[in-house]
C-alpha cells in the first residue's frame, strides 16, 4: 500500500514539475518558443505547450490590463470548448499576421512568447478589420 501511494505521488510531481516546464517555456522569445512548438515529435509535448501558452497569455493580459476580470472567464470558457492545439492553429493562422503587420517580426522575435500571446489574443478578439489597429493602441497605451 505505501508503494502504491509513493509511486501516485511521483506520478503527481512528475506531472506537476512538467506543467511547470511548460509555463516557464513561455518565458522564451517567441521565435525559439514557436520553433519548439512546431517541431515536437510528441503531440502530448505540443498539447502541453499550447495550453500553457494560452493560459499564460490569457494572464499576462489580465495582468497587463488588456482585458479584465469577466473577459478572462469569457476567453477561457470559449477557449476550453475546443482543443488547445485547435486553438493554437486559430491564432496562429488568423492572428499572428496581423500581429506581424502591427509590431514587426523583428520585435516579435524577441519578445517573450507569453506577451506575443497576448498580442494574438486582442487580435483573437477584435474585428478583422481593427486587429492591427488593436494592438498598436495596447502598445501605445500608457
Amino acid at each position: 500500500m505505501e508503494f502504491i501511494i509513493g509511486l501516485i505521488i511521483v506520478v503527481f510531481l512528475g506531472w506537476l514539475w512538467r506543467v511547470r516546464q511548460y509555463d516557464k517555456e513561455t518565458t522564451l522569445d517567441f521565435d525559439t518558443w514557436l520553433q519548439m512548438y512546431e517541431t515536437t515529435d510528441s503531440p502530448f509535448k505540443r498539447s502541453g505547450m499550447a495550453v500553457a501558452f494560452l493560459n499564460q497569455s490569457i494572464h499576462m493580459a489580465w495582468t497587463m490590463g488588456a482585458i479584465n476580470s469577466k473577459q478572462r472567464e469569457t476567453i477561457t470558457a470559449i477557449l476550453k470548448r475546443q482543443r488547445a492545439t485547435t486553438n493554437m492553429v486559430m491564432w496562429l493562422g488568423s492572428a499572428l499576421p496581423a500581429t506581424i503587420r502591427a509590431v514587426g517580426e523583428e520585435n516579435l522575435s524577441n519578445t517573450q512568447a507569453r506577451v506575443v500571446g497576448v498580442f494574438l489574443l486582442l487580435a483573437w478578439t477584435s474585428p478583422v478589420n481593427m486587429r492591427e489597429e488593436v494592438i498598436r493602441s495596447f502598445i501605445t497605451h500608457p
